[in-house]
């Protein structure tokens, strides 16, 4: 995430295509309640709690080989 960008907040040359400034589900569920699950918005780079009904999108991401450091 680069929050000096929007829509998306990612760094520029990015290896991605067709992102917009739509929000993900990442796999953390909240501590608050059983029903709530944190997202992050690609448009903003803001992170939030919805409940996990609400229909977000999935990004699938691996760490290991080909990893940029920067």
């Amino acid at each position: 995430m680069d929050l000096s960008e929007s829509n998306p907040s990612l760094p520029s040359g990015h290896p991605f295509f067709n992102v917009g400034g739509f929000s993900y589900w990442s796999a953390t569920s909240s501590s608050y309640s059983p029903n709530l699950a944190w997202f992050v918005s690609f448009f903003d780079g803001s992170q939030k709690v919805d409940f996990k009904y609400v229909e977000h999108g999935a990004w699938c991401v691996r760490s290991g080989q080909g990893v940029d450091p920067q």
